[in-house]
């Protein structure tokens, strides 16, 4: 039976859907899954930000340690991931770094109005190449970034504003800090956040805007923004609303909402909803 289970999602085939997701969203997929006859049964099929990455790691064991399933996790760009999912991908869970795609998707039929839940706010950050480090302490405010805009600075990575809310807020605190336009020609976009991390540790960008999520402790090499740089990094989740697998997918939903999924957001960096999770 494992092993059926695996042959058909790893086809890239949308049950009901009647169209094929793209070929690596399948190998993606596929890649992730348990080997067949492994000890592990399949649980749900998270789609979730990228920001969300190593938080979402922490609660996918989590789960499993409760539930005896193992949790399947893409990542990447919220638009790209809204994007799969509508054209067919077999997600049962979508987190979002936003509330405007699920909310989108939700009004579609692609997922379920009544499952969407405010989750966490992001905290973006911008990280910093040795051998530049930020001096001081706290988030950084308007005339922080102008180190960016600095002759050691060649290049500035930031995600995708089009696809990830990440990327949208970097310009957003860009633009308020009067250094969008002096700062175009640097600017290099990344996929994600994820991405945008590696540009900075691969050494091709000297400076990176990024997720906290996916930092350690703050430290002279990376600092979170002042939220008044950019609107709130609001996330959402909701459940597929062709998901076959769907007691799965709303176990892994309430194990998000619970204090025992807050708490594993909060160790990531990630704040608490305004006025709780709704």
């Amino acid at each position: 039976m494992a092993e059926a289970r695996v042959a058909r999602r790893a086809t890239g085939w949308a049950p009901g859907r009647g169209r094929w997701v793209m070929p690596w969203v399948a190998l993606l997929l596929a890649a992730a899954l348990p080997a067949p006859g492994s000890a592990a049964e399949l649980g749900p099929t998270v789609a979730a930000a990228a920001s969300l990455k190593a938080a979402f790691a922490d609660l996918a064991a989590l789960y499993q340690s409760r539930e005896g399933a193992a949790v399947v996790l893409v990542s990447g760009a919220t638009g790209s991931l809204a994007l799969q999912l509508e054209n067919g991908a077999p997600y049962d869970v979508f987190a979002a770094a936003d509330e405007v795609w699920p909310r989108r998707l939700a009004a579609r039929g692609v997922l379920e109005p009544g499952s969407l839940r405010v989750f966490a706010r992001g905290v973006l950050a911008l990280a910093l190449r040795l051998p530049l480090a930020f001096s001081g302490a706290g988030p950084l405010g308007a005339e922080d970034l102008a180190l960016l805009a600095g002759r050691d600075v060649r290049f500035v990575a930031l995600p995708n504003p089009a696809a990830a809310p990440y990327g949208a807020a970097a310009l957003e605190a860009l633009a308020r800090a009067g250094l969008k336009a002096a700062l175009a020609p640097r600017l290099i976009q990344a996929g994600d956040v994820a991405q945008s991390l590696g540009m900075l540790e691969s050494g091709n960008v000297e400076a990176a805007f990024t997720s906290a999520g996916l930092l350690g402790a703050p430290s002279g090499r990376w600092r979170p923004l002042s939220p008044d740089l950019h609107a709130p990094l609001t996330h959402m989740a909701g459940l597929a609303a062709r998901s076959p697998r769907q007691a799965a997918a709303r176990r892994f939903l309430a194990l998000l909402l619970a204090p025992e999924g807050a708490a594993v957001l909060a160790r990531h960096g990630f704040l608490p909803p305004a006025g709780g999770a709704r």
